[in-house]
């Protein structure tokens, strides 16, 4: 005697769950990955008011416990040398640190989303430049980091205010590139490396 041909969901169940979950597991990797080229288009502009900070400790380089490929931005003022590891400035409280090496302000700044880094300066001045993540900018197709001086906001690449009625970037900006620890204390034996950050009012 045949048995009825009728339809079966203990058959489909199984492999409509396995379709879900490998569409879901596509999903959530295209959100994740890095090297995704729409992964910015997925944050929308943001304003942030993240304290400023500056350098609160720093180790030799013999105590840095850093891999040679580590990536790290490197500034050098004068026989001073110190290494910013990305590692650290990729934190989102952590992606501008306002420091003075050898009585001379700058700042360094890293978008891990973007991978831009800059040098900021201003001859003159004394004490830490005034410098903050400001938040996220992305409309009419451009990505960018803001940074902020005071109330005002600025594009981390071009330096353009969001508000024409700001006042021009007070700060000279300089492109630095990334290097490796390995290279880096190489070519300067006697760097220091940052360490860690805090804000700048926790200081006083």
């Amino acid at each position: 005697m045949e048995r009825p041909t009728g339809f079966r969901w203990s058959k489909v169940v199984p492999g409509l769950a396995i379709v879900l979950i490998v569409g879901a597991i596509f999903w959530f990797s295209r959100q994740i990955d890095p090297g995704n080229p729409v992964t910015n288009a997925n944050w929308p502009t943001k304003y942030v008011d993240v304290p400023a900070i500056t350098t609160a400790r720093t180790v030799p380089a013999d105590s840095a416990s850093l891999a040679p490929a580590a990536r790290v931005l490197g500034v050098s003022i004068g026989d001073w040398h110190r290494a910013y590891p990305l590692e650290r400035l990729s934190k989102s409280r952590s992606h501008i640190v306002n420091d003075v090496l050898d009585g001379q302000a700058f700042s360094v700044a890293y978008c891990d989303r973007t991978d831009c880094a800059r040098l900021f300066k201003k001859p003159g001045h004394s004490g830490p430049l005034d410098l903050a993540v400001g938040g996220w900018f992305n409309e009419d197709g451009t990505t960018d980091m803001l940074v902020r001086v005071g109330p005002n906001r600025y594009r981390l690449k071009s330096g353009d205010a969001l508000d024409p009625a700001a006042p021009a970037f007070p700060y000279e900006a300089i492109e630095i590139e990334t290097t490796t620890w390995h290279a880096w204390r190489t070519a300067h034996p006697t760097t220091d490396v940052f360490l860690e950050a805090i804000p700048v009012d926790r200081l006083n």
